[in-house]
């Protein structure tokens, strides 16, 4: 009866200091993964933690307390990833990433039409901007 009071008092204490876990996977537009990119956690005071995924484009950081996080995704070829997350809790938090090409033709947005009308649309956001 001792030992078992013991363990539980142990797993309890244990489990009360758990810190939330963030991992994912970073995967290109084919959603192939992506070895070696970096993802860079910063704290509010602008701290970071840096991680490298694996070959499968898994990564894994542990040991992060409570808090809200900004992170950056990289790899040097693509288009860097930034996003934010809360941690909470003992639960491990799960993202996704998608990084897109850097290439120039990537970085063009073609808009059809003429340039009158697709003035980034705000000839048709207007009449509803002041209601």
């Amino acid at each position: 009866m001792l030992k078992s009071l013991i363990l539980l008092s142990v797993g309890l204490t244990s489990s009360a200091f758990a810190q939330p876990g963030f991992s994912g996977v970073v995967q290109d537009a084919s959603q192939g993964p992506i070895d070696g990119a970096r993802i860079t956690v910063f704290d509010l005071t602008g701290k970071g933690v840096v991680q490298t995924t694996s070959s499968t484009g898994n990564f894994s950081l542990s040991g992060i307390p409570e808090g809200d996080y900004l992170f950056k995704v990289e790899d040097g070829s693509r288009m860097p990833f930034f996003g934010a997350i809360h941690l909470a809790g003992d639960q491990p938090h799960k993202i996704n990433v998608v990084m897109l090409d850097a290439s120039p033709q990537a970085r063009t947005l073609s808009v059809p039409g003429p340039p009158s009308e697709t003035r980034c649309g705000l000839r048709d956001l207007r009449p509803n901007l002041q209601r």
